[in-house]
């Protein structure tokens, strides 16, 4: 699903990269380069099943700090909206979340909320209300979240997660790390 008009999104493959994106009003939601031969193009499922596995994996490494091309050291870091990219000038992030390898320079840009999606607080949430979250495509998040800057200096930002009426906060720091949790039940 879209997260900017809840339109169904759609996935394709192109220039050796992953792409997921709007099938209404065209926003690209993922590019992310993945191998050819990791999908079956007879098995569209494969494509997003192949695309949700290679962001995870990368995404896992980089925020524990290490590349997981080079093993080099990676430092996160929340930059302005769009973080000088251009695919995300169109996006609808308050913040990005950035992950850059000191060693070999590659580099991961997300949503905030797409960040934090493996976050402990994150997947005890989820599973709290029957939803085993590496069960999904980790862009799944998206429907139950959104984010909003706190503050510039210091970086604050708060993700906010909602499923049957409860709510987790997560507030993180510049370096995208979290600093604070809080759970509301529902009435």
């Amino acid at each position: 699903m879209c997260p900017y008009c809840g339109a169904d999104a759609v996935a394709w493959y192109e220039d050796s990269h992953f792409h997921l994106g709007c099938s209404e009003c065209d926003n690209l939601v993922i590019r992310y380069p993945i191998p050819p031969a990791s999908f079956d193009r007879d098995r569209p499922e494969s494509l997003l099943v192949a695309g949700g596995a290679f962001i995870l994996r990368d995404q896992t490494a980089m925020r524990k700090g290490v590349c997981p091309y080079c093993a080099g050291t990676v430092s996160g870091a929340l930059t302005e909206e769009g973080g000088g990219l251009e695919e995300f000038n169109e996006r609808v992030y308050s913040s990005v979340a950035r992950y850059v390898c000191e060693r070999c320079s590659w580099s991961m840009h997300c949503g905030v909320p797409f960040a934090l999606n493996m976050e402990p607080a994150v997947v005890s949430f989820f599973h709290d209300h029957g939803i085993a979250i590496f069960d999904r495509h980790p862009w799944s998040i998206y429907q139950y979240a959104d984010d909003r800057v706190c503050s510039r200096d210091p970086w604050r930002v708060e993700v906010t997660c909602r499923i049957d009426g409860d709510v987790l906060r997560i507030v993180i720091d510049g370096d995208v790390d979290v600093i604070e949790t809080a759970i509301e039940a529902a009435a």
